[in-house]
């Protein structure tokens, strides 16, 4: 009984002894393989402590979270370049396109985009581009403003209010002396009443 027990140990500590070896070798295509099992030429590798070439992290690193991807981008500048100030735009589709200039670069990887104020009133579109299309706007002025926002849709950066104005142009209202063609080609009509000498009406008289 004692031997049987014994021979049972020695199994199962050979079993583990093993279970915790790899061996490596290089194949003939030059692939390195990997095995439990003993080829002639292998390396054998240890790996009852640690996995051969990989280096434990500390558990202090583990807990530590991870810094966010938006964390450490300050905008230094968020300002219209387009249109100027106090432009009239002349758009008969009613359409206006505003280009700005953001320092650094929009983080659109870490969920940054653009919010716009529209006359006071905050559109519902995040715009991740720094070129924006406003179509449909009525004529008259408008005030824009633009805000760099995060993923939780705080903002990161204001710019400074802009105003532009819009106009169309109607071809059926013109300005201007001189805009239509003769309707009437000219040509010599005779005269309606030819020039003759009437008397006068009232006579002078003396006193």
């Amino acid at each position: 009984m004692r031997l049987t027990l014994l021979l049972s140990a020695l199994i199962l500590a050979s079993a583990t002894a093993n279970a915790a070896k790899i061996y490596k070798w290089i194949d003939e295509r030059g692939n390195p393989v990997y095995s439990d099992q003993p080829h002639p030429g292998a390396e054998e590798i240890d790996v009852s402590t640690e996995p051969a070439g990989i280096t434990p992290v500390p558990e202090e690193k583990l807990r530590r979270p991870r810094p966010s991807a938006q964390r450490g981008v300050t905008y230094e500048r968020l300002e219209f370049t387009s249109p100027a100030k106090e432009a009239t735009i002349r758009d008969n589709a009613r359409t206006v396109t505003l280009a700005l200039q953001v320092v650094p670069p929009l983080a659109t990887a870490s969920g940054h985009a653009i919010r716009l104020s529209l006359d006071g009133v905050a559109l519902p579109t995040a715009y991740q581009t720094s070129d924006i299309v406003l179509p449909g706007l009525l004529t008259g002025p408008h005030t824009v403003q633009a805000a760099v926002i995060d993923a939780n849709g705080s903002s990161l950066i204001s710019s400074e209010p802009l105003t532009f104005y819009l106009k169309v142009t109607s071809t059926d209202d013109p300005t201007g002396p001189n805009i239509y063609g003769p309707t009437y080609p000219p040509q010599p009509y005779p005269p309606t009443y030819p020039p003759q000498p009437y008397p006068p009406v009232y006579p002078k008289q003396g006193r």
